[in-house]
């Protein structure tokens, strides 16, 4: 079925399908601390992958569930219809949004203002087409990396303009803290506070005590700090009493 089985986190088809997860699905980084990868501490995975198919969802399908699933079983072995409503690592780039409505990825590169580049290295992904695809249409870019792996990219792919294009070469977290400052929206950070790693929380909190009263820092500081203390409560549930990594120095 090419289209969502469900959309919200509180349907009992998506619950079903994250209990589905943690019983089938191996844990391939079971062999790494908490912080480096390993989720099965929290539950038991299996020694071995199972697929996760339309027949386990039984009555929790729609009225189309169960032809697909008859679909799904005369299919060739190893081909299955349940895939997680993300873009999986250099797979194709989403036709529809989260919302449902048609995507073409390419018309907005075309129509877009500025483009910003960020966590990819360009190194061959199907995700870098839409740097390239900018850079050959002249479109302004913003590369937000501490290497300059993906200048080299587009040097090579698609005509980087020194005068057009810019090379952010610092963490990331820094970079868009100073991009928020200058254009006066910090503190509208507040509302995501909640939504935030704690590693990005406390590069905030570094931020926010170097600019002063320039951005606001006592109230801005006061929302934070409590944001780091709910966030390292929650951490611990996941990762004992492992430390955190410390945010780049400013």
């Amino acid at each position: 079925m090419d289209v969502p089985l469900c959309t919200s986190p509180e349907d009992p088809l998506y619950q079903k399908y994250v209990s589905l997860v943690k019983t089938n699905i191996r844990d391939i980084y079971a062999d790494r601390p908490a912080r480096k990868g390993k989720s099965s501490h929290l539950w038991p995975g299996p020694a071995t992958s199972t697929p996760i198919t339309l027949d386990m969802f039984g009555d929790l399908l729609p009225t189309s569930g169960p032809v697909a699933a008859a679909a799904e079983r005369e299919r060739v072995l190893g081909t299955y219809s349940v895939k997680p409503g993300t873009v999986l690592f250099d797979r194709t780039l989403w036709t529809r949004n989260a919302a449902g409505e048609r995507v073409d990825f390419l018309g907005e590169t075309a129509a877009c203002d500025l483009l910003l580049v960020m966590g990819t290295s360009l190194s061959g992904l199907t995700i870098d087409i839409i740097a390239h695809a900018a850079g050959q249409l002249g479109k302004p870019r913003i590369v937000f990396d501490m290497t300059d792996a993906p200048v080299r990219s587009m040097q090579q792919q698609s005509s980087w303009s020194a005068g057009r294009d810019v090379h952010l070469q610092s963490p990331l977290d820094v970079s868009v803290l100073e991009i928020l400052s200058a254009m006066g929206w910090l503190q509208q950070l507040v509302d995501f506070l909640p939504h935030i790693c704690l590693r990005s929380l406390l590069a905030l909190q570094q931020f926010v005590r170097a600019k002063g009263t320039e951005a606001d820092g006592s109230a801005l500081n006061e929302a934070v700090e409590a944001a780091i203390d709910i966030e390292r409560k929650r951490e611990k549930h996941f990762y004992g009493d492992e430390p955190a990594d410390e945010p780049a120095q400013l």
